[in-house]
Formats: structure tokens, sequence, C-alpha cells
């Protein structure tokens, strides 16, 4: 997706699902409520979907919010969880073994 939103983005965009309240949200980031809103404009923008049902007085996720929050809430998960064992690693509290890649064909087999 050329157009696809940085983590920051749909991180923000999974804590505004949580609180479902702009100003909470921003509370929750460190951020103005201003950067909130571009945030998920940009993500809504990028992903050409409505994300979020939203007037004065409430919040709401569409379905295609909910469904994105349910599959990003995993995806920001791993990463995470990547994110930690690289410094795990890099501090070499566990050990890794390398990885080497040959050059291959793409059906898999040897050159």
């Amino acid at each position: 997706m050329p157009n696809a939103a940085g983590l920051d983005v749909v991180h923000t965009f999974l804590v505004l699902a949580e609180e479902l309240n702009f100003r909470n949200c921003a509370s929750r980031l460190n951020i103005d409520q201003s950067a909130v809103t571009r945030r998920i404009q940009k993500l809504e923008h990028a992903l050409s979907v409505q994300l979020l049902d939203r007037t004065t007085r409430y919040v709401r996720l569409t379905a295609a919010g909910s469904a994105f929050y349910r599959d990003s809430i995993h995806l920001v998960g791993e990463y995470d969880e990547s994110v930690r064992r690289a410094r795990r690693i890099a501090q070499g509290i566990i050990k890794e073994g390398l990885l080497a890649l040959e050059n291959r064909e793409i059906t898999g087999g040897p050159q």
C-alpha cells in the first residue's frame, strides 16, 4: 500500500478506539488534541475508509473501524514484541543464531 500510515498513526487510532474520546486519547499519548485529529484523518485518508463516526457529543467505531482495531491490535502487539526481542538480543540477554540466506530461484530450488 503506497499511502500507508505509520505505526504512530495506527497506535493513535488504537488508543482512540479504546478511549472513544479525543481529549482522553491526547492525554494518554501526551500530544495535542489537534494532533490526534490530524493522525486519524491521515489514517482514514491512507486507508480510504471511515473508521469513526464522530460528532461533538460522541465518538463511535464504524464496522470498518472495529475490524481494523481487532486486526491492528495484534499487529502492533507483534511489532512491540519484535522490538523487545531485538533489544534483548542486542543486550546479550538472549542468544539468537544467525540466519544465512542463499540466492535462490522463486520456485525455492537451488540455483
